[in-house]
Order: structure tokens, then sequence, then C-alpha cells
């Protein structure tokens, strides 16, 4: 080989080596790239389970609210329903009583 054609294929080895560290360099971008978006999406994934956990959390304490309502309501409605109760057996009471009268009263 002469010395132009060293030349000359060093010339191309260095091109081909430049090519390569653009390509290399683009890889390691993208690759950069790809970390961030793993770990963009592994940070959106807990705060996906933190919003389940605190929708689970919600849905439970909502029931057991749900449920202390209901009981509330239930409280006039039984208190009533004591009160027609005792004016209903203070009626029967008055009659049996005003029978028992008129009986032994004649």
């Amino acid at each position: 080989m002469t010395d132009t054609q060293l030349s000359d294929a060093i010339v191309e080895l260095k091109q081909s080596v430049a090519k390569l560290e653009e390509k290399i360099e683009g890889a390691l971008k993208r690759m950069d790239e790809q970390k961030r978006l793993t770990e963009v999406v592994y940070d959106l994934s807990s705060s996906f389970k933190l919003l389940n956990e605190r929708i689970e959390h919600f849905t439970t304490c909502q029931g057991s609210m749900r449920q202390e309502i209901d009981e509330l309501r239930m409280k006039p409605a039984k208190r009533w329903d004591g009160v027609v109760e005792k004016i209903i057996l203070a009626l029967v009471t008055a009659g049996v009583g005003f029978l028992i009268a008129q009986v032994l009263g004649n």
C-alpha cells in the first residue's frame, strides 16, 4: 500500500468511527429518554395506586356513614311508633275500664 492509499483508508476509518460515535450518541439519548419515560410511568402507577387506596377508604367511610344516617332516620320512627302504641294502649284500657264500670255499675 502506498502512502496515499493508507491516508485514504485512515480517512475512511475516521469517517466510519465518527458515524458510529454519532449513532452511539443517538442510541444513548434514546436510552435516556426511555429511562425518563419509565420513571414517569412508575410515578404515574404509584399515583394511581394511592388514588385507588383513597377511593376505597372513601367508599368504606361512605358506606358506614350511610348506615349511621339510616339508623338516625329510624330513631324518630321508632319513637313515633312507641307513642302511637301507648295512645292505643291507653284508649283500649279506658274502653275496657268503661265497659267494666258499665257492667259492675248495673
